[in-house]
């Protein structure tokens, strides 16, 4: 038997994975034990913080103690980002790219290994490896995917210094054919954006809900000046971008706006603003995989990164029928390249066979009645439960009446969507549902759209599906709703984020899935996430018990219980 154990903590989303024999035995994000959202935030003096939690859960899942592993894979590669220094030709904010700033930045991750030592109480250097940031993630998309070869492409803020990879994966190997450097990043200038319009900068989620309300040619010219397309490849306008500055002067006098602070009120030049970009992250997608196409003649596409999760993007690629098939890594953001730089050692640096496709995501912990039972008691008086027989039918019969109801079962997810066992759910033919769940559940802004749960054979019906993506099973790629009977899970421009459920793989929402088909006639259900505004998706029982009392959902399952409030 032989073990590795991949991790990831260089800037956020720390996360760890563990393989047994090159099968993913446990994967878990850091902020579902910690409840901190992100894990933590990207600073040059803290990426050897690492996902202890998280680390701990995957061995224990394993049956193994830290000193025990055979291997373990870090995704980044220390000595590559030097070549950041001094590129922004300014200082950057933070301590980013600037000499002091990137030796503290390399300090703290060449620490990693005498910390993981230290934890262990044993020497684990001759164990460790770095694995570049971008192979991880491609690593993380092609080796878990159903093809023997496939073209790939990872995109997201920064690795090293590398923001896009182009390239393709054949059997165990991964062949690069091109790569994209910072300052040209694509992840980045979302956080910029995102900033711009008075979010956060991991808000680039809340930016693509808006920007269907927005107009994108208001701003094209400007977005084509901040951001140029050639053929398989863009450029970033660095002098407007600015990527690194807390400044945002170039960016208000390129759109002749003003940033937006939180919490003012949005106007219908921040949707336009956003909406071209959009427009333009979709132009650099197909862009990307047609380049893809033409250099690898591949027939399938593999895709990973922060910027891989814009659902808008992967279905534009799709629509442009250059690839029979997509596969996007549900982890898709950087938690993904702890698994990745796991199955980086496994395959390419031990040259050992391809063992494991990748059908579900639930990889995290489950929690057994007991230790619900235990938190449910820490709540007596705010809260009331009973035991209920069949958790599937009294869950149904709450969301036919019409109720929004927390779902909480099995394994956790691993990535950033609730694929039906950490979700809130409810009746997507409710008009009002949206708007709802936004202002009194989730608290989050008006505008944010929400997904939806489909049974795979009768999705069809609703959704205009760009093909046979395994895409679609983990809400990774958008899709124009057929009608108008389901406003809940309909976005302002007529799309969907859908999740096809098939019958293997996803055994709870499933079950939830065809009792409420029978029930209502409808084979959907909107499903978000069971956590609120600036909380990561619930872990524990404890986690979702506090979602359900600091919000107005209506109830809570959590088998074989049924949680409300007193």
């Amino acid at each position: 038997m032989l073990t590795i154990l991949g991790i990831n903590s260089a800037y956020h989303e720390s996360a760890a994975a563990l393989l047994v024999d090159g099968r993913c035995v446990a994967a878990a994000e850091e902020e579902r034990f910690t409840g901190i959202k992100h894990a933590k935030r990207a600073r040059i003096d803290n990426p050897d913080e690492l996902p202890v939690h998280s680390m701990c859960w995957c061995l224990e899942r394993g049956g193994l103690q830290l000193d025990q592993v055979d291997a373990i894979a870090f995704s980044f590669s220390p000595g590559l980002r030097r070549a950041n220094v001094g590129v922004d030709g300014e200082s950057g904010a933070e301590g980013w790219g600037t000499v002091e700033g990137e030796r503290v930045f390399e300090d703290h991750l060449l620490a990693v290994p005498r910390r993981l030592s230290e934890l262990a109480s044993s020497d684990l250097t001759e164990r460790f490896f770095w694995v570049e940031h971008h192979h991880a993630h491609a690593a993380s998309a092609f080796f878990p995917s159903p093809y023997p070869s496939a073209a790939i492409l990872s995109i997201d803020g920064i690795g090293e210094v590398t923001t896009t990879w182009l390239g393709r994966g054949e059997g165990i190997d991964l062949i690069k054919e091109g790569a994209i450097r910072y300052p040209h990043s694509l992840g980045l200038l979302w956080e910029k954006i995102s900033l711009f319009l008075g979010f956060d900068r991991y808000a680039a989620g809340t930016t693509m809900g808006l920007a269907a309300w927005g107009r994108p040619g208001r701003y094209r010219p400007e977005m084509e000046r901040l951001l140029q397309v050639d053929e398989g490849r863009f450029r970033v306008e660095a002098s407007l971008a600015r990527l690194r500055s807390d400044s945002f002067a170039a960016l208000e006098g390129l759109f002749g706006i003003p940033r937006r602070k939180p919490g003012d009120p949005l106007v219908r030049e921040h949707m336009d603003v956003a909406a071209a970009l959009q427009e333009a992250t979709e132009r650099v997608g197909v862009s990307l995989a047609q380049w893809l196409r033409e250099r690898t003649g591949e027939k399938s596409l593999c895709l990973a990164g922060g910027v891989a999760l814009n659902c808008r993007m992967n279905e534009a690629i799709a629509r442009a029928d250059l690839f029979e098939s997509i596969f996007v890594q549900p982890a898709a953001h950087d938690a993904g390249t702890a698994l990745g730089a796991a199955l980086w050692v496994w395959h390419v640096h031990r040259r050992e066979a391809r063992r494991w496709t990748m059908s579900h995501a639930f990889l995290g912990p489950a929690f057994e009645p007991d230790r619900a039972l235990g938190a449910l008691e820490r709540f007596r008086g705010r809260l009331r439960w009973e035991t209920v027989r069949d958790p599937v039918e009294v869950a149904v019969e709450r969301l036919a009446g019409g109720e929004c109801i927390g779902w909480f079962h099995g394994q956790l997810e691993f990535g950033p969507r609730a694929l039906g066992n950490r979700s809130i759910l409810c009746d997507p033919r409710q008009d009002g549902a949206a708007r709802r769940l936004n202002e009194r559940v989730k608290r989050r802004e008006w505008f944010r759209p929400f997904a939806g749960s489909f049974l795979t054979e009768e999705a069809g019906g609703w959704l205009d599906l760009a093909g046979e993506h395994p895409a679609y099973r983990y809400m990774t790629m958008t899709a124009a709703m057929r009608s108008g009977e389901l406003p809940g899970v309909t976005h302002r421009d007529g799309t969907c984020r859908p999740q096809l459920v098939t019958p293997k793989g996803f055994t709870s929402l499933r079950a939830v899935l065809e009792t409420f088909r029978d029930a209502a006639g409808v084979p959907a259900l909107l499903n978000t996430s069971l956590n609120l505004r600036g909380r990561p998706l619930a872990g524990p029982p404890s986690a979702a018990l506090r979602c359900l009392l600091d919000s107005e959902l209506d109830a809570l399952v959590i088998p074989p219980y049924l949680v409300e409030r007193t």
